[in-house]
């Protein structure tokens, strides 16, 4: 096709667009009408919420930390029910035969106090009988005023070392400080969720910042975009690149607008009121601007196995846990012994009787004994035994797992760390070129050598790449925290 003709075509093409877009050729020709102000958010101005403050207020009021300090106190019952096995018994009979030729009347009180001294058991009491006692009930009679007894039983072999009482008490008293060290683990994992909630919040808040300062630049373009049509400097054309650029960072800042409130909502888990109810951040509080956090040390890095192995509550739970194990093994190979218990008593009687009574019972009685209970296949004893050392071995095996894991937590979380400052380092250096070379176009736009819709392009693409590094220091700090809690190192002690 030659010149000409191709002339004719582009002409006859550009008079059906015109037939087709008059509204468009009429908006490009004429000045636009103002858009009414779009709502916005505070940000700043009252006093900044800190870290601190939402950690400490999850931690004092957040409903699955008080359920854990729930299970503190049902662990501390279960202690004192096991510790009611020693409490101090007092027992007591009364036997009467009213009618009969022999007219009895007898009674008997006394204590027992269990011990945890190598099982040892005291008893003392008082008893009285009176009446006319047959030969064959010789044993129930006293002197007037009564007999007192005292008696003490010790097994010298099973129930020696442990017993059943001893062990109940002492897994009680383990179960107690699992407790308070599982309370710790989640206290711990909180502080760690109620940090990342945080960063959440913060970074979301400075993308507002970006997204509202891409529109006010968009909006005070375009008076001066009007302006420089005026003077010819522009293409008429270009009024609707600039009002399409302003309702395009419209649309981009009420999205930044709902993660932000997003990200609010999400915080209130974490804040709350005095009646533990959920507090929705107010923007008014975001702080001023997002710096990076304090570097991890070279100190804190070399020291974060042995941190994390001597601090986490989960290895001191596991550690009780096997002590828990050994204990119960213990008393098992103590229950493997054959029962030999030594009893040991006195008694006296009191008060005047008849001559004859008197030479009867007015001595004091000691006496002693042994018995003896020893089961000669000893199954239920044994096998007992080997149950409480299978679940001691892999109580052993889950703890070297826990261990390993615990390690390989550590490490990821020193490799997030590093990952985290370079990315950061990246993307600064891309905000930082991007920011240079739209401020570059806008330059080149005011000289008449480039179209407004490359100036607001590389705009957006500065405000993505800015974007990105608010991003990548949400994940610093974020990574800072993950590394706190992986070695139970938090800002402050939970």
């Amino acid at each position: 096709m030659n010149k000409p003709h191709l002339t004719l075509c582009l002409f006859a093409a550009a008079l059906v667009l015109l037939a087709l877009s008059p509204n468009a050729m009429a908006s490009a020709t004429e000045p636009m009408e103002p858009l009414e102000p779009i709502a916005t958010v505070t940000l700043g101005g009252d006093t900044p919420l800190t870290l601190e403050e939402v950690a400490r207020s999850a931690l004092d009021r957040y409903p699955g930390l008080l359920a854990a300090a729930d299970d503190i106190d049902a662990a501390n019952g279960k202690l004192l029910s096991a510790q009611g096995a020693f409490d101090l018994t007092l027992k007591g009979k009364l036997y009467d035969a009213p009618v009969g030729f022999y007219d009895i009347t007898r009674y008997n009180v006394w204590l027992e106090q269990p011990t945890p001294v190598w099982g040892l058991e005291l008893r003392a009491g008082y008893r009285r009988g009176v009446g006319n006692f047959p030969e064959y009930y010789g044993q129930y009679e006293t002197l007037r005023g009564g007999e007192l007894r005292v008696e003490l039983n010790l097994p010298l072999l099973k129930g020696g070392a442990d017993d059943e009482r001893r062990l109940k008490i002492r897994l009680s008293e383990l179960k107690v400080a699992q407790s308070e060290a599982k309370f710790q683990a989640k206290a711990l994992i909180l502080w760690q969720k109620a940090a990342e909630a945080y960063w959440m919040w913060r970074a979301a808040g400075e993308k507002v910042r970006v997204s509202r300062r891409l529109l006010e630049l968009a909006e005070a373009r375009e008076a001066a975009v009007e302006t420089l049509i005026k003077q010819g400097a522009v293409p008429a054309v270009e009024r609707l690149e600039s009002r399409r650029a302003v309702l395009s960072r419209r649309g981009s800042l009420i999205k930044a607008h709902r993660k932000l409130e997003k990200a609010a909502i999400k915080l209130s888990l974490y804040l709350r009121d005095s009646q533990g109810q959920p507090i929705m951040p107010r923007s008014e509080r975001m702080p001023d601007v997002l710096n990076p956090p304090a570097p991890l040390t070279a100190e804190e890095i070399s020291q974060a196995h042995q941190d994390a192995l001597e601090r986490r509550p989960e290895m001191e739970n596991i550690r009780l846990g096997l002590d828990g194990a050994e204990a119960e093994v213990e008393l098992a190979r103590n229950n493997v012994l054959p029962e030999l218990d030594i009893e040991v008593g006195s008694s006296w009687d009191t008060g005047d009787q008849n001559e004859g009574q008197y030479k009867k019972l007015g001595d004091p009685v000691v006496e002693w004994g042994v018995s003896l209970k020893f089961p000669l296949q000893m199954r239920k004893a044994r096998g007992e035994l080997e149950a409480a050392q299978a679940r001691r071995s892999a109580a052993t095996h889950d703890a070297a797992l826990a261990q390993d894991t615990l390690l390989t937590q550590v490490d990821d979380a020193i490799s997030a760390w590093e990952a985290a400052l370079d990315g950061l380092e990246a993307a600064a250096a891309g905000a930082d070129i991007s920011e240079q070379n739209a401020a570059a176009e806008r330059r080149r736009f005011l000289l008449g050598v480039t179209d407004l819709f490359k100036v607001n392009l590389l705009e957006d693409y500065a405000a993505q790449a800015e974007n990105k590094r608010i991003e990548a220091l949400m994940e610093l700090h974020i990574a800072r925290a993950t590394f706190q809690a992986v070695v139970a190192r938090p800002s402050f002690a939970p």
